[in-house]
């Protein structure tokens, strides 16, 4: 895979925590999804 291929394809964080690592990943994803089982104050966490 290359950088183009990253920026069509979808990621899952499944462990979200406060959000840093999917911040990151949405530089280089097109779009990314975000959940964790507590709420540690993410926005995109359920």
């Amino acid at each position: 895979m290359g950088a183009d291929d990253l920026a069509v394809s979808t990621c899952l964080e499944s462990a979200c925590g406060q959000g840093y690592m999917s911040e990151n990943m949405k530089e280089y994803f097109g779009a990314v999804s975000s959940f964790d089982i507590l709420d540690y104050g993410y926005y995109d966490s359920y």
